[in-house]
This record gives structure tokens, sequence and C-alpha cells, in this order.
């Protein structure tokens, strides 16, 4: 079992025993997805942080949240953060508080798409067949094929 506590660390819990089997420092609440053989993580800074199942070590991660609308990188003083991300077929999707849809490859965490929608994204992206659905804090829905 994996769980995010209160003050921003992700815990995997053994469901037999319940004792703790490790702990990681992500600075976020927001739940996990599971997939590809890792545990895909988004913190509150808009990191999307890939992680070993059985011990917590970090296998890659990636910055989104501080990018603009065209996709480049903007130095910010104003906190960001991201979704929970969702998981399917060998692709991670996860939204942020800018606005920007990223779909990141779960192998590598190489971004393969990525789109600024109308305004900021707070609710985990649902993913049905190829489609990715986004729900918008401007209640907008899209719905995108990557």
């Amino acid at each position: 079992l994996y769980s995010a506590a209160y003050r921003g660390h992700l815990y995997a819990i053994d469901a037999d025993s319940a004792s703790i089997l490790w702990r990681y420092p992500a600075g976020s609440i927001a739940s996990a997805a599971i997939g590809a053989g890792k545990v895909f993580y988004a913190t509150d800074s808009g990191t999307l942080i890939a992680l070993a199942p059985k011990s917590g070590e970090k296998i890659w991660d990636i910055e989104i949240a501080k990018t603009d609308k065209r996709g480049a990188f903007v130095k910010t003083s104003f906190p960001s953060f991201a979704t929970a991300p969702a998981y399917r077929n060998g692709y991670v999707v996860f939204g942020t508080s800018r606005g920007n849809l990223t779909v990141v490859e779960a192998e590598s965490g190489e971004v393969r798409f990525k789109r600024y929608l109308s305004s900021s994204i707070s609710a985990r992206p649902l993913i049905v067949d190829n489609t990715v659905l986004v729900h918008t804090d401007q209640d907008c829905l899209y719905a995108l094929v990557p």
C-alpha cells in the first residue's frame, strides 16, 4: 500500500503487518499512481517522481510546473503544484496549477506530450482507452488524444 501523509511524505506500508517499509519526503499529500514497476508521485512544487516500489529509491524525476504556455521553463517566485498522476499503458499523465497537462513515458521520464489548457488543473486526469480527460478549474472538460 502507498499513502501520502499530511506532512508531505509518501509511505509504503506492508498490507499484512501494517508496518512502514519506507517513506519518501516528497512534499505533497496527493495520491500516487502505480505502473510499469514504479510508484509515481507528484509534488507540491510540480515535480513528477518515479520511485522503486520495494525500496523507495528515486529512479527519475522531472520538473514540469515551472513552464510557460510554450513549454519553456521559467523562473517563478510563487508556488505551483501538480495533480495526482494517472498511469496507463506505459504513460503517466498529470496536470499543474499553471494549466499544463503533461504525458510522460513511464520508463524514462521523457515528456511525450504537453499542452497548456485554459486554467489550472487540480483534479487527477482520467485516462479512458487512449483518451485523456481533464477538468480545469474554469469548469472546462478536455478530451485529448496525445
